[in-house]
């Protein structure tokens, strides 16, 4: 409990103030909140804050730079995607996705899983059982898998991964029986290009 108080004022620490705090070699994020003003009168109150960083997983594209939701496959706005390029073909090719499981022993078990599963592969490893764990993928041109000729393709990154990171931080004021809770965040940066 503090002090009695008439009033409490939320005052959010503006650009300026942050860059005196900092200059003076403290820590200070500014924030884009409006000042806020709470009436105590004769009721005890507790204040306190509560700091969170949160990473957002995006995908990015680099054809036009469109960012999107981390499960696409494809950017929404150009269609553009992961392609695979055979390099005795000459061509892109629909990949065949080998998995590569592994043992306790070192023992390797290879599967086929769709593509469109392939993001699963460690959930599949562990429901076949035997002790087998994900391990690593092999990419071949399918046409070359049909001539006898295995060729392992190159994948070529349209589209990329990054994060987004941001930083909330929610204050909470407790005037007798009534709670009160400022929610802020700020993007500190944005990952561009995680891999």
């Amino acid at each position: 409990m503090h002090e009695k108080a008439a009033q409490i004022i939320f005052h959010p620490v503006t650009e300026e103030l942050a860059a005196k705090i900092q200059g003076a070699g403290g820590l200070a994020e500014p924030s884009n909140l409006k000042t806020l003003k709470f009436h105590i009168g004769e009721q005890d109150y507790k204040f306190h804050r509560q700091g969170k960083i949160r990473l957002d997983f995006k995908k990015f594209c680099n054809f036009c730079g469109e960012i999107f939701d981390f499960e696409a496959e494809e950017c929404p706005s150009c269609l553009a995607r992961i392609v695979w390029h055979c390099p005795h073909c000459d061509s892109l090719k629909s990949p065949l996705i080998e998995t590569i499981l592994i043992d306790g022993n070192k023992n390797e078990k290879r599967i086929w899983i769709v593509p469109s599963l392939q993001n699963w592969a460690w959930k599949i490893a562990e429901n076949i059982g035997d002790g087998y764990s994900f391990h690593d993928v092999c990419v071949k041109c399918p046409d070359c898998e049909k001539r006898n000729e295995p060729t392992g393709l190159t994948r070529i990154d349209c589209i990329g991964d990054t994060a987004i990171e941001k930083h909330y931080t929610s204050y909470f004021l407790e005037i007798g029986s009534e709670r009160h809770i400022i929610l802020d965040y700020k993007i500190i940066r944005d990952l561009h290009a995680v891999r």
